[in-house]
C-alpha cells in the first residue's frame, strides 16, 4: 500500500507543459525543519528522506549546511532515459536557493526515486489512458504478473505452433546427430519431481535449448557433466540438485509440449577440453536446430529461476503517493518508489555467451523482466498485446531483431557484423579468455555468407582497415597470457567498435602475410594460441604517455593528435608523467578536404622489427573543441599533418 498523508500531499509535482521545458526541472523545495516536523508526525515520505540522508565527506560540512539546509528535488520529464521509463525524481539536501542549483554544489545527495502511474498492470505507455490522468504521461505501471500460468504456457505453444507451420524463414535445418546428447523429461507434473536423464541424440528428436546466465560457477559445480557424473546421469539426474533456472527450464520444456532439452553444462563434458572445443564449434547447429530456445532473460545467475511471478515494485519497496500536475493541466497522482525499475536491458543481455544463442535460434521464448515475449525470424510478440510496440521492452526486441536479421548480401553482412561486434564486445564473460570462443558460433554463421578467412576475430578481406578498431569502454588492465594477437580486438576486455572499414586506406600499406595457430583445429572460429601479421607501411617514431604523442627528438613538442589506448599499460602512469618510445603505423592517409588524418596504430617494439599494438592515434579537427580552434588552428594542423606523413618511413615489420 502506497503511503499518502496530509504532509506530503501539500506538495504537488508539476511536469513541464511545453516541449522546450522537457529536461531536469525543479519540483520540490522544503525547509529542513518542515521535513523533521512532518516525519515526527508520521509522514513516511519525509521520514524516508531523513533516514536516507548520508554523512558528508568532511564533518565540518554538516555544521555549514545546518542553517539554510533544504530538501530539494528535480525530475527528469523527458523521453525514456538510460533505458528506463524516463521518469524519476532526484532528491538532494542543498543550501543553494532554487534559482542557483549548481552541479557539484555543496549539498548531500540522497538517491533517486522512480516514478510510475498508479493505474494499469503493465509497463507500457497507454494511448487510450483511463483512470488517473497521470497514466498518460508516465510509462511505468505496477506489475504483478504470472509467467508460469496454464494460460501463458498455452500462449507459448500457440506462438510456436503457428510459427512452425506458417513461417518459411523459421524452418529449422536438418538436425542429423547434433547435439550429441539431450536431457529426456519423462514427466514434469507439478505434484512431484520430474524424471530426467541424459540420453544420446538419435538425430531426429525435437528439442528445446536453454539460454541462461551461469552466474557463480559453483551453482553448477555438483551437477555438470563429467566423467564422474556421466554414469549416474544416464539413469537419473536428480531434479532437486539442479539450480533453479535449470529446474525451470525442464518445467517450461514439458509445459510447452516437448520431451527433450539441451543444456550446455549437462550435455557437454565439462572436464574434457577436446569435446568442449568441438561441441562449442557446433553451437550454430545446436541452436539453429532447436525447435525453440527458452531464454531465462530475467535471471542473473542459474540459481535464480525465471518462472516466478514478476512484481514491480517489490514487496520490500517504499512506495509514496504524490499529487502530480500533468502537462494538460489536469491533477493526477503518481507513485514514487525506491526499488529498481525493470529496464529495457535484460540481465541476460549483459552476458557474452548468450548473444550468439539469441542470434542463431530460429525461435526465442524470452522470460524477461517485463513478461513473456516471443521472437522468431518473422514476428515479435508479447504476452500483453499492446506491449509489442511502445513498451519498455520493445526497443530491446527491435535491437535483437536487427542482430538476428543477418543479410545474405556479403557487403551488407559486413556492416551487420560490425554492429554485432559492438554489442558483443561490451558484454561480460565469467572466463574472459572465452572472448573468441563465445562469439565463434556467430562467426561461423557469417563465414557462410562472407566466404572469407577468419583471423582471430577479424575478416581477412577487411584488412588492413579492420586493424583500426577502437576501445570505447572503460579501460581494463591488459589481460595476462596470450588469448589473441594484440592487433585483434579479442586481446583486450571491454567494448570496441570499428565503423571505418569504408574509409580509404593508405595505398602504400599492404598485408604481406598472416598466420594464426588454433588451439583446436576442429574449431577454426575458436581460441588461438598465437598469431602474427607481416605488413609493409609507413612507420614513425614518437613518445607517448597514454594520452598524447610527442616528438622523440623534441619532447616539449606535443603533436595535435588524439589517442586511445587499448588497455591500462603497466609501464605508464595515470597522470601521464611517464613517456615510452612508440612507433606509429599509418593506416589512413591525410585527407586535406576534411582536415583528417593521418591515423593509425600505436605500436611498441618487442624485438627487432617485431611489434605489438598499444592503441590508436588520429589527426582530426573534430576531436578538438570548437572554442579551442583559434584563427591559426587549421593552418597549424595542416602543416603538422603534412609533416607527419613526410617524416614517416616505409618499413616491413611484424605485429604480434
Amino acid at each position: 500500500m502506497a503511503h499518502s498523508c496530509t504532509h506530503c500531499q501539500q506538495y504537488v509535482l508539476v511536469r513541464p507543459r511545453t516541449k522546450e521545458d522537457i529536461y531536469w526541472v525543479e519540483v520540490l523545495e522544503v525547509d529542513s525543519q518542515v521535513v523533521v516536523d512532518a516525519a515526527s508526525n508520521g509522514c513516511a515520505f519525509f521520514n524516508w528522506c531523513l533516514l536516507q540522508q548520508p554523512e558528508p565527506s568532511h564533518p565540518i560540512h554538516r555544521e555549514e549546511l545546518k542553517e539554510n539546509l533544504k530538501l530539494r528535488a528535480r525530475m527528469w520529464a523527458g523521453e525514456r532515459h538510460n533505458n528506463s521509463t524516463g521518469q524519476f525524481l532526484w532528491l538532494r539536501w542543498e543550501e543553494h536557493p532554487a534559482s542557483e542549483w549548481v552541479e557539484g554544489g555543496q549539498g548531500l545527495d540522497i538517491k533517486s526515486l522512480f516514478i510510475m502511474a498508479e493505474v494499469g498492470v503493465c509497463l507500457k505507455p497507454l494511448s487510450r489512458a483511463t483512470g488517473d490522468p497521470a497514466a498518460r504521461y508516465n510509462a511505468a505501471r505496477p506489475i504483478h504478473r504470472s509467467v508460469a500460468s496454464a494460460a501463458k504456457f498455452d500462449l507459448g505453444r500457440t506462438w510456436l505452433d503457428k510459427c512452425s507451420k506458417v513461417h518459411p524463414s523459421c524452418k529449422s535445418p536438418r538436425r542429423d546427430s547434433i547435439p550429441l546428447r539431450l536431457i529426456e523429461i519423462s514427466c514434469a507434473d507439478t505434484s512431484y519431481e520430474p524424471k530426467i536423464r541424459l540420453v544420446s541424440n538419435t538425430g531426429k528428436l525435437l528439442y528445446a535449448a536453454l539460454s541462461y546466465c551461469w552466474g557463480n560457477p559453483s551453482f553448477i559445480e555438483d551437477i555438470k557433466l563429467s566423467n564422474k557424473t556421466y554414469p549416474e546421469w544416464l539413469d537419473d539426474i536428480p531434479f532437486s540438485r539442479l539450480p533453479k533456472s535449470l529446474q525451470d527450464g525442464v518445467i517450461a520444456t514439458w509445459k510447452l509440449g516437448l520431451r527433450f532439452l539441451w543444456i550446455d553444462c549437462l550435455c557437454i563434458f565439462q572436464d574434457n577440453n577436446t569435446e568442449k572445443a568441438i561441441e562449442i564449434a557446433k553451437m550454430p547447429e545446436i541452436y539453429r536446430g532447436a525447435y525453440v530456445t527458452i531464454s531465462a532473460a530475467r535471471s542473473t545467475g542459474s540459481n535464480q529461476g525465471f518462472l516466478h511471478d514478476i512484481q514491480v515494485p517489490s514487496v520490500e519497496a517504499n512506495i509514496f503517493k504524490m499529487a502530480y500536475v500533468c502537462p494538460d493541466g489536469r491533477l493526477g497522482s503518481i507513485l514514487l518508489f525506491d526499488d529498481s525499475v525493470p529496464q529495457m536491458m535484460e540481465p541476460i543481455d549483459y552476458r557474452g555467451w548468450t548473444l550468439q544463442e539469441h542470434i542463431l535460434s530460429p525461435r526465442l521464448l524470452i522470460y524477461g523482466v517485463h513478461g513473456l515475449r516471443f521472437n522468431c525470424r518473422e514476428v515479435i510478440q508479447h504476452d500483453d498485446e499492446e506491449a509489442a510496440t511502445g513498451s519498455l521492452s520493445s526497443g530491446n526486441n527491435q535491437k535483437l531483431s536487427l542482430l538476428r536479421d543477418i543479410p545474405s548480401n556479403s557487403e551488407i553482412a559486413r556492416n551487420t557484423w560490425a554492429r554485432t561486434l559492438v554489442e558483443y564486445s561490451g558484454r561480460t564473460l565469467s572466463h574472459p579468455g572465452d572472448r573468441l570462443l563465445a562469439i565463434s558460433g556467430v562467426a561461423k554463421y557469417y563465414s557462410e555468407i562472407l566466404n572469407d578467412r577468419y583471423l582471430a576475430g577479424i575478416w581477412l578481406r577487411d584488412l588492413p582497415a579492420a586493424l583500426m578498431w577502437e576501445n570505447i569502454s572503460t579501460q581494463f588492465q591488459r589481460p595476462l597470457g596470450n588469448r589473441a594477437p594484440s592487433w585483434s580486438w579479442a586481446a583486450i576486455d571491454g567494448a570496441v567498435e570499428n565503423f571505418k572499414l569504408s574509409v580509404p586506406v593508405d595505398p602504400y600499406l599492404s598485408v604481406i602475410s598472416h598466420d594464426i595457430q588454433l588451439i583446436e583445429p576442429a574449431a577454426p572460429f575458436g581460441d588461438v594460441s598465437s598469431g602474427h601479421l607481416t605488413l609493409k607501411g609507413f612507420l614513425r617514431e614518437a613518445s607517448w604517455n597514454g594520452i598524447a604523442l610527442v616528438s622523440s627528438s623534441f619532447p616539449s613538442r606535443e603533436y595535435m593528435t588524439s589517442t586511445v589506448s587499448d588497455a591500462i599499460e603497466s609501464e605508464l602512469t595515470k597522470d601521464g608523467s611517464v613517456f615510452i618510445k612508440v612507433w606509429c603505423l599509418q593506416i589512413h592517409p591525410f585527407d586535406e578536404s576534411r582536415h583528417m588524418g593521418p591515423s593509425g596504430l600505436i605500436l611498441a617494439r618487442v624485438y627487432g622489427q617485431t611489434f605489438r599494438r598499444l592503441g590508436i592515434f588520429s589527426f582530426d579537427a573534430n576531436d578538438v573543441s570548437p572554442e579551442l580552434r583559434d584563427a591559426d588552428f587549421y593552418s597549424q594542423l595542416d602543416i603538422e599533418q603534412r609533416e607527419w606523413a613526410q617524416a614517416s618511413e616505409m618499413q616491413e615489420f611484424v605485429i604480434l
